[in-house]
């Protein structure tokens, strides 16, 4: 068994957290941009615009707020 020593690499610690924050703001910036677009898509629908029957809100939110009204706390 001959004793050659290993050598181990070693590591830039600064150059990886320099790559994985570059790394960070690139996937915020583009999860971002792409948030905006689903948005501005969401807007554009035509159940959205102004002067459409948004009657549907008024009914949802009563029907939670009696489901909630009758709920019972169990422990």
């Amino acid at each position: 068994m001959s004793n050659e020593s290993q050598t181990t690499p070693t590591l830039d610690f600064t150059a990886i957290r320099r790559e994985a924050e570059a790394a960070a703001r690139d996937f915020l910036e583009n999860r971002w941009e792409a948030y905006l677009e689903m948005i501005r898509k969401v807007e554009a629908l035509p159940e959205n615009q102004s002067g459409r029957d948004k009657g549907w809100v008024e009914r949802a939110t009563a029907t939670l707020r009696r489901h909630y009204r009758s709920a019972i706390l169990v422990r």
